[in-house]
């Protein structure tokens, strides 16, 4: 209780208030400015007793105070917030100039006194007006009810309304759960409650049709602090006597035996024999098998005696044991059947992968440590499938690689635009010994046409499939989202996948909430086989993944779940989504682990961390390409240091020797040459093919069509073709460098270098046939014979 002391400026208030008769009015000033009852009442009283000698008229009430009037002059006071509480206090009395209707003051009564009544001192006449006084003092700030109460009241009055960016930022972080979940999205809320938000998100990822990204990784090494360490799991199922399992591998040694001799029989037209017998096989353990004649086929038996031996087959084969048997059973529709088992026992490949870490672990150093980054931009709006492969975006990549006192960095930027590729190479360690020098083309833009990447050269190194594998993945992608989402959304209800609000943090486009991800692995056997069997129930052969029994029993053992225990302990996986459009923005992933305390650098821990977050979600991505830059064959020519007469007569052999291949090719096949060179991009089976093409023999390869048919390098015209069935002739046109025989510039892995190829051709016009690259140079070689 706050008390009013004597002498204050609010005791004289009062005391005159009791003099005047406005007592009550007095009361309520007071009470509105926060003064509490007990404190004023408390004050009346002692008042009361001070003016009692001051006069023996005793008061039982009040007279009526007088009624105002539309033409009385009144008084109001100006109210103003304190800055400390946010309270407001009488500040002064201050005239009001324009008269207004104001309803009559109720007749106040004072309470009776009985044993002091109350004296009206000779200066202020009873129901005299209160007078104006100096303004009342600030009241000190009070950490209690009141103030907990204005601040709620400020709080709802900010929500209600709405106002900018207090509501923005109020609506984050002080709304409870109960109240968020029904807020309405005009007033700053989002259709999904904080429970609802993490599994919408999946809904949405489609949505995102354009984005700029950032992608980090980093690895280090540091002194030991908190990772877990790898621990050592036992797989009870796997812990078959070794004598067993090394017997099993020996009959299935045997078993592949028999199929090939059976295998033979039945390719050569001979009937399968009435007893394994007959087979004259020499097998380890025949009375293992069981085998009896069928019609005209087969049933081969074995007997599995190892968990471990038929886990390792059931994970290579689902199919090759009955439910509830460890009993193969084998016909003549399994001959071409592949059946293997390693010489040691075999785990699983989580706890497989976890042990492994064991001895990566031992192998850390504080001297090493790494980062990669990604950077860039990607528009799918701009990508249509049936025209081009790629979206428009660009990409750049930092990373760096500290070995010790050997630091390597890398700096490469890629633009797409239009489907066309440009690299650019700022920084990246030359490889030595192999020829390649990269400080030639630091710094230039190298243009990548799409007919450089749907090449077979480049789509055997697996950078980019073709335009017609673009398109499957298109038919594709609607079914893999849905299966997606119908999977995770299961993952969500069944509690397999938990994700736990932390906060709300700002960011530049706005309010994010932050979720921590973990996975109950208890729960992770049993929605695997319900998820598994209803998606491959429902999408059959398009079913992203398929019930397998050996993995369902593994994910209910003691050691799975041991397994996920540390990986849940090892990782954390935050996501950051924004709540306005249920969209992904950020993911990060920390890896901790270190090796047992018994290995070696068990002083250590590995760090591994990974974050991808997407900004300017749906906006127009700014694209440019440069205009300066250098094609594909210049960068070859470069790499290489040939002169440019060296590359253009190796890229003319190159030419040269791919058609005479592909004719060869397509002889083999049981056709005549063809007619026209156009021939050579229709399908026609593919055939292994050995012959001089050029003056060495090479060795067999298989030979397909052409995706398209070169040109003469040098006349830029199709090559000069012509066939009889029998035989064929192909002119072409070539230019021999002035550096003949010079081979310090080429590089020694090339076959069909200048220094190579120098005397299989002459200077002009040469001519192809099924015999030879050259006519002009066999007729010359031939001439030369004659004259020694």
């Amino acid at each position: 209780m706050d008390k009013i002391n004597k002498g204050s400026t609010i005791y004289d208030y009062l005391v005159q208030a009791v003099r005047s008769g406005r007592t009550e009015q007095a009361k309520k000033d007071l009470l509105s400015s926060g003064y509490m009852l007990d404190s004023v009442e408390a004050a009346l009283k002692e008042i009361g007793v001070e003016l009692a000698p001051e006069s023996q008229v005793q008061v039982s009430s009040v007279a009526p105070a007088p009624t105002l009037t539309e033409n009385t002059e009144v008084t109001a006071e100006v109210v103003q917030p304190t800055a400390q509480t946010g309270k407001t206090l009488p500040n002064s009395y201050a005239e009001v100039s324009t008269p207004k209707p104001i309803e009559p003051i109720a007749t106040q009564v004072v309470p009776e006194v009985p044993t002091a009544p109350v004296k009206v001192a000779p200066t202020a006449p009873v129901g005299a007006p209160l007078q104006p006084l100096p303004p009342l003092p600030s009241k000190p700030k009070n950490h209690g009810f009141l103030k907990f109460l204005a601040i709620l009241i400020v709080v709802l009055i900010v929500l209600i309304i709405g106002i900018g960016g207090a509501s923005y930022y109020v609506y984050g972080w002080f709304i409870p759960p109960i109240i968020e979940k029904y807020v309405p999205a005009w007033i700053g809320g989002t259709e999904y409650s904080r429970e609802e938000l993490f599994p919408a998100m999946f809904e949405h990822f489609s949505d995102i049709k354009s984005s700029s990204f950032v992608w980090t990784a980093s690895f280090r090494a540091e002194p030991y602090l908190d990772a877990p360490r790898v621990p050592e799991i036992k797989y009870d199922k796997l812990n078959a006597d070794k004598e067993i399992y090394a017997r099993d591998v020996q009959n299935i040694n045997d078993l592949r035996t028999i199929l090939y001799a059976l295998e033979s029989r039945n390719r050569y037209k001979s009937p399968f024999p009435v007893s394994l017998g007959s087979l004259n096989l020499k097998l380890k353990n025949a009375q293992a098998f069981s085998y009896t004649k069928v019609g005209t086929g087969f049933l081969l038996k074995l007997n599995i005696e190892s968990d471990a031996a038929k886990y390792a087959l059931e994970k290579l084969s689902p199919k090759l044991f009955a439910i509830g048997s460890n009993t193969i059973s084998l016909t003549e529709k399994n001959l071409s059947d592949y059946i293997y088992l390693q010489g040691e026992i075999q785990r699983p490949s989580l706890l497989a992968m976890i042990d492994s870490q064991k001895e990566a672990l031992g192998l850390l150093s504080k001297e090493v440590k790494g980062s990669v980054g990604f950077e860039g931009a990607m528009d799918i709006n701009a990508m249509k499938l049936s025209t081009t492969t790629l979206p428009d975006g660009w990409l750049k990549i930092i990373g760096d690689l500290a070995l010790g006192d050997s630091t390597y960095n890398v700096d490469v930027e890629g633009i797409s635009k239009d489907n066309v590729l440009f690299g650019r190479i700022n920084k990246m360690p030359s490889i030595p010994f192999f020829g390649f020098d990269l400080s030639t083309i630091k710094g230039k833009w190298i243009q990548v046409p799409s007919s450089d990447l749907n090449s077979s050269s480049i789509s055997a190194l697996g950078v980019t499939p073709y335009a017609s594998e673009y398109n499957e993945i298109a038919r594709n992608k609607a079914l893999t989202e849905e299966q997606s989402l119908e999977i995770f959304k299961k993952a969500m209800e069944s509690g397999l996948l938990r994700a736990t609000f932390i906060t709300v943090e700002p960011s530049n486009e706005g309010r994010l909430y932050k979720y921590l991800v973990a996975v109950d692995a208890k729960n992770l056997a049993d929605f695997y086989e319900n998820i598994s069997k209803k998606i491959e129930q429902k999408y059959r052969d398009k079913a992203l993944f398929k019930y397998d029994k050996t993995t369902s029993e593994f994910m209910k053992s003691d050691a799975y779940l041991n397994a996920m225990k540390y990986l849940n302990q090892a990782i954390k996986l935050n996501v950051w989504i924004d709540p306005e459009s249920a969209q992904f923005r950020k993911m990060t992933l920390v890896y901790k682990a270190a090796a047992p305390e018994n290995y070696p650098k068990a002083d250590l821990q590995a760090v591994f961390e990974t974050s991808y977050s997407i900004a300017n979600v749906n906006q127009k991505q700014d694209i440019e390409t440069p205009e300066n830059f250098i094609t594909t064959e210049e960068v070859e020519r470069l790499i290489s240091g040939k002169t440019v007469e060296q590359f253009e007569m190796d890229k003319q052999s190159y030419a040269v020797l791919s058609v005479r291949k592909t004719l060869a090719g397509y002889r083999e096949s049981g056709r005549p040459f063809p007619f026209m060179l156009a021939e050579l991009t229709e399908d026609f089976p593919t055939t292994t093919v050995k012959s001089n093409l050029t003056y060495h023999y090479l060795d067999p390869y298989g030979v397909g069509p052409l995706k398209e048919i070169p040109n003469d390098r040098y006349t830029k015209l199709p090559f000069i073709y012509s066939s009889t069935g029998e035989d064929y002739r192909l002119q072409y046109q070539m230019r021999l460098p002035k550096d003949t025989g010079d081979t310090s510039s080429a590089n020694s892995y090339d076959n069909y270098s200048s220094s190579y190829l120098n005397g299989q051709f002459v200077e002009g016009l040469n001519t192809a046939t099924s015999k030879t690259m050259s006519e002009e140079v066999a007729k010359s070689q031939k001439n030369k014979s004659k004259t020694r």
